[in-house]
């Protein structure tokens, strides 16, 4: 692999830029970010808005977190998702929120949408337990009128994900979820049972045991006939997750039809190290035949019951459905991170530079600053699956203007995000280049 160095080959085009300056808090030191808006055409290389607002929340192995922004739209992690060290000891994940941004793709043709586009990160996950992530519905209409999307970047689709958690006062949507990435709320006629009266969505609701996290995942679906397969992929998900300790129940909301169902617990607390996780030995076979109405009203019923004393016996793993945890990326009060997703269809090598004050220029063949407080990780060339190229603060970082170029080596056209970390602040860009392109995604101030 070769890379920027040889940039006699290399073509720069001249940018238009804009700069949006942060109420940052007190600080010792302060981020200016300047978003790249485009050298092409929106049709050549599309690069959404910079987000209006933004949360950041910083989660230990042993901690958990809440944040949300200002409008609502939110997440909360429990303690034991975030994977330790090799060693053992706690690592840490910068999560973010940022709405609104553009639609990658065009949603199902029969769905309107119904509230901001929203980028949940890191996409580069190592999570071991689901997180929960809240959408604010809008006031025009009642909770069952809506649906969670999610943008599957391996396929360029939209998927219905299911609801598990709702705050009628709020009007908030949860999905509990181990990937994070683009999701929206959408108004679909095809969800609401119209089609075929009486055949609205059902619902699990699950009844745990104190001292444990469930986690409810879909293994097999057959739902009813009213189910769309273009747009809902049931087999795998995560229907359903508890956030408290309690027993209380928690709730999955499904089409009605037949399930092959995986519970998996946590417990709430770990006597030493991370809380172990354990998975039913054996999927409970579910029917779901009625109806739920009047979801967290006084008046809510038709939730089919499944107690986790149905399952036989547990082992200590999790369902072969989840993704397994990547190694951690390092973080601090700077983090840079380039994603992209390699298919079977469309592969690249893009490569990530970050230049500083002092001649500083890190990419993947000069991975330590001179001063040993920036790094750079993760070399990824044409590996398949989710691609993620990282650079962080191991120690303070020195003032000066900074500048974020992605580099095309070679293959496919290929889309990309540049997330910027710094302090409690996040900025995510997007964009498109094709091959031997480079790109100055973003430029920023470190006073």
């Amino acid at each position: 692999m070769f890379g920027i160095s040889h940039r006699g080959s290399i073509s720069f085009r001249i940018c238009r830029w804009r700069r949006t300056s942060f109420p940052w808090p007190f600080l010792s030191a302060t981020l200016i970010l300047s978003v790249l808006l485009g050298c092409f055409s929106d049709e050549d290389n599309p690069v959404a808005p910079t987000a209006f607002e933004s949360a950041v929340l910083r989660v230990s192995s042993f901690s958990s977190g809440k944040a949300k922004t200002s409008s609502g739209y939110g997440i909360e992690v429990l303690a034991g998702v975030v994977p330790v060290r090799p060693d053992g000891s706690a690592a840490e994940i910068v999560f973010s929120i940022e709405h609104p941004v553009e639609l990658p793709g065009d949603l199902p043709g029969d769905a309107e949408l119904a509230g901001e586009v929203v980028q949940f990160g890191p996409e580069s996950g190592a999570f071991r337990w689901p997180l929960r992530i809240l959408l604010p519905y809008p006031d025009e209409a009642g909770p069952d009128e809506f649906q969670a999307l999610h943008y599957d970047r391996m396929i360029e689709q939209w998927r219905a994900v299911p609801v598990s958690y709702l705050d009628r006062r709020r009007r908030v949507l949860g999905v509990d979820v181990l990937e994070l990435g683009i999701y929206a709320v959408a108004k679909m006629s095809a969800q609401q049972g119209e089609a075929k009266p009486g055949l609205a969505p059902g619902g699990i609701e699950v009844k745990g045991k104190p001292g444990y996290h469930y986690a409810l995942t879909v293994e097999s679906a057959h739902p009813r006939d009213f189910y769309r397969p273009d747009v809902c992929r049931l087999d795998g998900q995560v229907a359903g997750c508890s956030m408290a300790d309690t027993g209380t129940a928690f709730h999955a909301r499904l089409p009605q039809g037949d399930y092959s169902i995986r519970l998996s617990r946590m417990k709430a607390y770990g006597v030493s190290g991370l809380p172990a996780i354990e998975t039913c030995l054996a999927p409970v076979q579910f029917r779901i035949a009625r109806p739920v109405t009047d979801w967290g009203l006084a008046s809510e019923k038709g939730w089919a019951v499944l107690d986790v004393s149905q399952c036989s016996g547990w082992r200590d793993a999790v369902p072969s459905s989840w993704p397994m945890p990547r190694t951690l990326l390092g973080t601090g009060d700077l983090q840079v991170t380039l994603t992209w997703m390699n298919t079977d269809r469309e592969v690249a090598d893009l490569d990530l530079h970050l230049y500083g004050p002092g001649n500083l220029h890190l990419y993947w063949d000069r991975l330590v600053s001179p001063d040993s407080a920036l790094r750079f990780e993760t070399d990824w060339m044409k590996e398949p699956g989710k691609a993620v190229e990282n650079i962080y603060a191991a120690g303070p970082v020195k003032k000066g203007t900074y500048r974020v170029e992605v580099q095309h080596y070679s293959g496919s056209r290929m889309s990309f995000r540049v997330r910027v970390v710094f302090s409690n602040q996040v900025k995510t860009s997007f964009g498109m280049l094709r091959e031997k392109e480079v790109r100055q995604v973003v430029k920023f101030e470190v006073q």
